[in-house]
């Protein structure tokens, strides 16, 4: 059907249970060149309010859920254990500290993950910056546990007392990542 916009056409396509990948192919068969605009929209109605996420991805929004309170909790572990060493009067290791960096900073990647998937499910476009975001926290909280593991299997952290310049050291490692 034609409108004031262009072409519209709404197609409902019925199949049995299992997931079918859809393409869609325009073509024009006279010899002119013709200007074409297009947008193609495809949703999963059966799917209820997932409608937007494809075959492959239903569900996503459940799993970073489960992600951000996994991490949410253990962050909160961390932080409540590093309080009472430090209300007893010990020293924190900077290998707890670390490890607590990467904790947060997947806090705050399955977080803003959680925020894109939803407004996804909205719109199916979600936000490039919350995407974004969450990416990159999940590139800092992956460094962070990929250095801790590069400097434990140096032997630091385990087999000798910390001095400043093996400080210096780790905060010049992580600057890096």
């Amino acid at each position: 059907a034609t409108s004031a916009e262009g072409w519209n056409v709404t197609a409902q396509v019925s199949l049995g249970t299992r997931p079918r990948w859809w393409f869609a192919a325009v073509a024009a068969c006279g010899p002119q060149p013709v200007p074409l605009e297009y947008n193609f929209h495809f949703t999963n109605p059966q799917r209820g309010w997932q409608r937007e996420f494809s075959h492959d991805r239903v569900g996503i929004f459940y799993v970073a859920l489960v992600f951000l309170v996994l991490f949410l909790l253990c962050g909160l572990m961390q932080h409540t254990a590093y309080k009472l060493w430090r209300a007893e009067g010990y020293e924190v290791h900077q290998l707890i500290r670390t490890l607590t960096w990467s904790v947060w900073a997947a806090v705050l990647a399955e977080l803003f993950g959680c925020l894109h998937y939803g407004i996804y499910a909205e719109n199916g476009t979600g936000s490039v910056f919350l995407f974004a975001t969450s990416r990159a926290w999940f590139l800092v909280s992956k460094s962070i546990y990929m250095l801790l593991l590069c400097l434990m299997a140096q032997g630091w952290c385990v087999s000798y007392t910390e001095r400043p310049s093996d400080l210096e050291q780790v905060y010049a490692a992580q600057a890096i990542f």
